[in-house]
């Protein structure tokens, strides 16, 4: 008796059974090869005792409730929802392929399209610098406050900055970035038109998520500087104290 075929028997027995999380690569779950091949692991199912009974429902989006053997499962698939059911007797696990859209089962969606201008568009701030970036297909040029970005930034270390995300996905030389910036000074404008550049990539290719997403870019950095207190010197910082 597999962990399916347990926490089936458990529930139909009215008793309280451990949360059970398992992959589409489980001997007990049968699943349409496109969805083992491309998602392998990714998929968690995900079946949890404490959900009413019968009650079953599918939303697009990365966590999804299943209906798995009359009981509700959670499931975390990206993109879509699906829906599974269990078999009480063998205890596996049939995933309905013809419930997955056309779309997906006919392979990688294509890529979005830009919009009418040709561009890809994103917003980013750090501090309090705000920037709208939008990407169109060209040979790298980045361009802030209609300046060439290396003489806008002026620091070396500025413009390194604001290249990750294009060499996270290896699309330095394929798009040209023009950046408006306010607020802030010139790192924080940096760090803005950076967190916009990865959240415009995305929307060229969702598949970018995963690099820019480990190298820490699509992550808003919420520290500032911290206000003066009154009595102090400044944030921290207290005046000198003499006793004499």
């Amino acid at each position: 008796m597999n962990p399916i075929q347990r926490a089936i028997e458990a529930l139909y027995a009215g008793e309280r059974c451990p949360r059970l999380r398992i992959d589409v690569t489980h001997e007990g779950v049968v699943c349409p090869d496109f969805v083992r091949e491309r998602w392998k692991e990714q998929l968690i199912i995900d079946l949890d005792p404490s959900y009413p009974l019968d009650l079953a429902f599918t939303k697009v989006g990365v966590e999804a409730d299943l209906s798995f053997g009359g009981h509700v499962s959670r499931c975390v698939f990206p993109w879509t929802a699906i829906y599974l059911v269990a078999d009480r007797e063998t205890g596996k696990g049939q995933v309905f392929q013809e419930h997955i859209p056309a779309a997906l089962r006919q392979g990688p969606a294509p890529a979005p399209k830009p919009k009418a201008g040709g561009y890809f568009w994103g917003t980013g701030r750090r501090k309090t610098a705000i920037a709208r970036v939008w990407l169109m297909p060209g040979e790298g040029k980045i361009t802030i406050n209609r300046r060439d970005a290396e003489h806008y930034l002026t620091r070396p270390t500025n413009m390194k900055f604001v290249e990750q995300p294009l060499y996270s996905t290896d699309t330095r030389e394929k798009y040209d970035v023009w950046a408006t910036a306010k607020g802030g000074g010139l790192s924080g404008q940096a760090g803005a038109v950076r967190l916009g550049i990865a959240r415009a990539l995305l929307r060229v290719n969702g598949e970018y998520r995963g690099e820019l997403k480990s190298a820490g870019q699509l992550t808003r950095d919420p520290r500032k500087k911290e206000r003066k207190k009154y009595g102090r010197r400044g944030a921290r910082a207290r005046f000198q104290f003499s006793k004499r």
